[in-house]
């Protein structure tokens, strides 16, 4: 298994399977009880835990140390509660570039879409039934664990 993190303030979280299938994705906005629910239940068998950094530099000097504790505070969670999975901590730069190749500016979120609905036709990506309206974060997740599946 693999587990993908999107971390941001509307992020999501998503487990892959070993053969890169999506066992379950949600949306998620801090390390708090959903992250805790969805980790736990794939605490024993997640090989991998695949979480954007948090960036380097944000318009907002707060925003960005918000940011930047949440993730730590999600790593250091995680480490606890499953020393035997591998953690990689790619930029977003870093996995968006192996994932979707050269995105023209402010056009990040609609090649992640497509990608997304290119290696998982049947999902949905929405976070609740009455949703019309594809979740970025879940989407994120999910690209971000496929990272990890296949480097």
């Amino acid at each position: 298994m693999i587990i993908g993190i999107d971390p941001g303030q509307d992020g999501g979280i998503a487990i892959l399977g070993h053969l890169g299938n999506i066992i379950d994705g949600r949306k998620c906005s801090g390390p708090e009880d959903a992250w805790a629910a969805i980790v736990e239940n794939a605490a024993t068998n997640a090989q991998t835990i695949v979480i954007e950094e948090a960036p380097t530099h944000c318009p907002k000097a707060q925003t960005l140390r918000k940011l930047a504790l949440s993730v730590g505070e999600l790593v250091g969670y995680l480490r606890a509660k499953m020393p035997h999975a591998a953690i990689l901590r790619p930029s977003a730069q870093n996995w968006q570039r192996k994932m979707l190749g050269t995105v023209p500016k402010g056009q990040t979120k609609e090649y992640a879409l497509t990608k997304a609905r290119n290696l998982w036709p049947e999902e949905k990506w929405l976070p609740t039934p009455r949703c019309k309206v594809p979740h970025d974060g879940i989407i994120d997740a999910a690209l971000l664990a496929y990272y990890g599946h296949i480097i």
